[in-house]
């Protein structure tokens, strides 16, 4: 088990001792609070816009190495990325190691690593972070757990297509349920983008393939 330590949360901590053992001295403890209000506000101007500036940085060019290929640089760049799991957003970081892993066909890794990213993201980023877990089950061949993330996904309108796909795919995937794929499919080959819509005429049509076959089967 790994354990990861949020240094704000353990200087709080020094600092509420640090107030402890002085509170015989009034003045000094006048002083020291002092020093760390300044020190916080030197903190809420800077530090939010370092951090934005990290996280862009870091994101681009994590990008730019995933469309390269080049997968163990990737992993290389997350592992010196200390400021931002310290002060920043952690869940970044897993997030682009589980799209290294993807790219490298390690999906159970994959798997893992946004397990963490989500246990670390922000409330706005856990649907998409969801989706993409979603995928990468359906990869691993954990079928049932890929459903039950996709189906929930359905109540989020911002990734309703791609949560109809993932689903219907995962459907045909179990071998099962191939009427409700055809649906999703056709639902969503009317609202796709253009440059979508013929992976989506193709998985309708392998969907309705299969339908008649499985009509057969279960006669």
């Amino acid at each position: 088990m790994t354990v990861e330590i949020r240094y704000r949360w353990l200087l709080l901590l020094i600092s509420l001792v640090v107030l402890v053992l002085l509170r015989a001295h009034p003045w000094a403890m006048a002083s020291y609070v002092g020093a760390i209000s300044l020190g916080v506000g030197v903190y809420a101007l800077l530090m939010p816009k370092r951090l934005l500036s990290k996280e862009s940085e870091f994101r681009r060019e994590a990008l730019r190495l995933l469309a390269q290929g080049e997968t163990k640089a990737m992993a290389s760049l997350t592992e010196r990325q200390w400021f931002l799991r310290r002060f920043g957003r952690a869940s970044l970081v897993h997030e682009i190691l589980a799209l290294a892993a993807a790219a490298e066909d390690r999906h159970e890794a994959a798997c893992d690593d946004y397990r963490k990213a989500l246990a670390l993201a922000l409330p706005r980023e856990r649907p998409r972070l969801q989706l993409n877990l979603a995928a990468e089950e359906l990869k691993a061949g954990r079928l049932d757990h890929a459903e039950a993330r996709y189906r929930a996904a359905l109540s989020h309108r911002g990734h309703l297509n791609l949560a109809r796909v993932g689903l219907a795919r995962t459907l045909l995937a179990r071998g099962d349920a191939s009427e409700e794929a055809v649906n999703l499919f056709r639902t969503t080959l009317d609202s796709c983008a253009p440059q979508e819509r013929a992976a989506m005429e193709q998985h309708l049509a392998e969907a309705e393939r299969r339908l008649p076959l499985m009509s057969r089967e279960t006669s």
